[in-house]
């Protein structure tokens, strides 16, 4: 869930509350006509969600490999989201998006223009390269535009982006990429101002380009290129290998957006990584660790505000060293349950170091034990924390 507000009218807001039960509640009954999401035991139990434009799977394959055709002996358009439909053929490929997620004008030959308002196919072929522009350019580009273009690429190439040059208003005018043929979703990037961008890679075969601008400053525009490359060059240092095998940004990983298409960029948050050269804390009971996290952005900081810790305190408690690692460097969450400090041994902790913490520091203690449980201790004095909240990520 994700709630934004806007800087200005407020209001009551909303509450709600959520409830677990026994995934085995939750199985799949005999001769169904169930949907099967393929992820985490997932079931469409209304065959009408299916290709509703509503990702009711986790990983969205319930909208995978949905086309959007007219009924038989109609001339409707169906827009397959909330079972909306184009009465009027002659809307089709006009210029307006007249179903919700723009169905309509996907897949449409030429271009189709409409005033300020412009839909365009880009097919490229291998070894070509395609040019686009804003409209009038090198002139300044009219008020209210709203350009969209549909770019295709053939299968298993991608398509490198070469800005030639840049002039957009900065705060309203706006050149946004996204993958895939849906133009405001699976974004990938969001351009404006006066800097000619770096060159940008889309891993998708199918991706999208909106130019739009208000309704009053205008500037020269902006020029760029296309040319397709072989997908088998891999996606790069700077980029995240998808499940599908298309690729985002190192920076589209963990920020809420399905960039990938099947939200494997968002299924491992935050991202874990081996624990190394961490000291003293090596003796975890564990080998992987995430950032940034409630008490530390990175692993080097967080080795010195170990030792700061660990001067501060000055062995008044056995255990406290094994506190410091476990909240400093807390294991992965994706594999839980994972191991937390248990509820007894921090009160235990705080009540023999906290004065101490404080006096040494001059900081207040920073552990909450209500945090913790003693839920299923182990051996190694550690008990059950969470099996994949992100209760202990520092957003």
């Amino acid at each position: 869930m994700r709630f934004t507000s806007d800087g200005s009218v407020t209001h009551q807001g909303f509450q709600l509350q959520l409830t677990v039960i026994p995934r085995s509640l939750a199985t799949l009954p005999a001769n169904s006509s169930c949907f099967e999401c393929a992820s985490n035991f997932e079931c469409v139990y209304d065959p009408s969600w299916v290709c509703d434009g509503d990702y009711d799977c986790f990983n969205g394959k319930d909208e995978l490999n949905c086309t959007a055709t007219p009924p038989a002996n109609s001339s409707c358009f169906e827009c397959a989201s909330d079972y909306e439909c184009v009465y009027d053929p002659s809307w089709v490929c006009d210029g307006d998006y007249d179903c919700f997620y723009g169905e309509d004008e996907l897949n449409c030959t030429g271009t189709t223009t409409n005033d300020t308002i412009s839909v365009s196919a880009v097919n490229l072929t291998v070894g070509e390269t395609w040019s686009i522009s804003s409209p009038n350019y090198p002139h300044e580009y009219p008020n209210n535009a709203y350009y969209t273009w549909y770019i295709t690429a053939p299968s298993n190439y991608s398509v490198i982006i070469t800005f030639i040059a840049f002039n957009l208003e900065s705060c309203c005018d706006h050149l946004s990429i996204g993958n895939v043929h849906t133009p405001g979703n699976l974004m990938v990037k969001t351009f404006s101002g006066q800097d000619i961008p770096a060159s940008l890679r889309l891993y998708s075969s199918n991706s999208w380009m909106r130019f739009t601008s208000d309704g009053s400053v205008t500037h020269q525009g902006f020029q760029l290129q296309l040319t397709v490359i072989p997908r088998s060059l891999g996606c790069g240092n700077d980029s995240f290998t998808c499940i599908n095998n298309n690729c985002v940004l190192n920076s589209l990983t963990c920020d809420g957006y399905n960039d990938c298409g099947d939200f494997s960029d968002e299924e491992y948050c935050p991202p874990c990584v081996p624990l190394e050269n961490i000291g003293e804390c090596g003796q975890l009971p564990y080998d992987r660790t995430y950032f940034s996290n409630q008490y530390s952005p990175n692993s080097p900081q967080a080795v010195l505000s170990y030792n700061f810790i660990i001067h501060s305190l000055q062995g008044c408690h056995p255990r406290a060293i094994d506190l410091a690692c476990n909240l400093l460097f807390p294991e992965c969450i994706h594999q839980g349950p994972t191991n937390r400090p248990c509820y007894s041994d921090c009160v235990n902790i705080t009540a023999h170091c906290r004065d101490l913490f404080e006096q040494h520091s001059n900081m207040s203690w920073p552990v909450n034990c209500k945090d913790f449980t003693d839920k299923g201790r182990t051996p190694d004095g550690y008990c059950q924390g969470a099996t994949g909240a992100l209760m202990f990520i520092m957003l």
